[in-house]
């Protein structure tokens, strides 16, 4: 589990990883109580008008990082990290859940 104040979220959540770079799809998807949504692919953002996902770290060390910018409650859920390799078989993680909590105020 991952809990983050709405700010700056990166998912440790290693990505699989396969032969070479140039043919591999990577995509990365939330699964919550409404369902899946896909957020990336490639490094392309999905969603229109949200850029506040995106990939980072280096794909040819098998780092295909998850960021989140500016996290809001509604970015709670599980988030998925997929590769599809040149045969097209497709390779899932594990998932990492994200939980938020709303930070506490001045006391």
């Amino acid at each position: 589990d991952i809990t983050a104040q709405p700010s700056l979220l990166t998912t440790p959540e290693p990505c699989p990883r396969r032969p070479s770079l140039a043919d591999l799809m990577v995509k990365w998807y939330k699964e919550d109580e409404k369902g899946q949504m896909d957020l990336l692919e490639n490094n392309v953002t999905v969603l229109t008008n949200n850029s506040r996902f995106f990939m980072s770290g280096n794909l040819s060390r098998g780092d295909a990082s998850l960021v989140i910018l500016n996290v809001t409650i509604s970015d709670h859920g599980i988030y998925f990290c997929e590769v599809t390799l040149p045969d097209r078989t497709v390779v899932t993680g594990d998932g990492t859940k994200l939980r938020i909590r709303r930070a506490l105020g001045n006391i």
